[in-house]
C-alpha cells in the first residue's frame, strides 16, 4: 500500500469509526429512552375503523431484554470510539515505515505496546481481575 492509500485509509478509520460509533451510541440511548422502566412496552397502532373495526396491533419488547441491547450498543459505541486511535496509530506507523522514517515508526510503535500494555494490564487490575498485596 502506498502513501496515498494509506492516507486514505487512515481517513476511513476515522470518519467511519466515528459514524459507527455515533450510530451506536445514539440507538444504545434511544432504546433506554423509549423502552426501558415498563415491565412490558408495547407500540400500539390502530386501523380506526380500516376493515370495519378498531384492530390493535401490539409490538412487545420485555424491557430487561430492551435494556441489555442498550448496554451492548452503548458500549460498543464507546470501544469502537477508544479503538479508533488505536488503529490510527498502527496505520500511521505503517506509513512511516514505508517512507523509510524508522525513529518515527519506532516511537509510533512504542505508543502502541503502551496502549495495549495498558489495556492488558492495568485495565484487568482496575476491574479487580488482578489482585496483589
Amino acid at each position: 500500500m502506498n502513501e496515498s492509500g494509506i492516507k486514505s485509509a487512515i481517513r476511513g478509520i476515522l470518519y467511519y469509526g466515528v459514524i459507527a460509533s455515533l450510530f451506536s451510541l445514539i440507538a444504545g440511548a434511544l432504546i433506554l429512552v423509549f423502552m426501558a422502566g415498563d415491565a412490558w412496552i408495547s407500540i400500539n397502532v390502530t386501523t380506526n375503523g380500516w376493515n370495519g373495526g378498531a384492530d390493535l396491533i401490539e409490538l412487545g419488547l420485555q424491557s430487561s431484554l430492551a435494556e441489555e441491547i442498550a448496554s451492548v450498543l452503548l458500549a460498543s459505541g464507546i470501544v469502537i470510539l477508544m479503538a479508533i486511535p488505536i488503529v490510527r496509530t498502527c496505520f500511521t506507523a505503517m506509513q512511516f515505515a514505508l517512507n523509510r522514517d524508522r525513529m518515527f515508526a519506532v516511537v509510533s510503535l512504542l505508543i502502541l505496546a503502551i496502549v495495549v500494555i495498558s489495556f492488558l494490564v492495568v485495565g484487568p487490575m482496575e476491574a479487580g481481575l488482578y489482585k496483589f498485596p
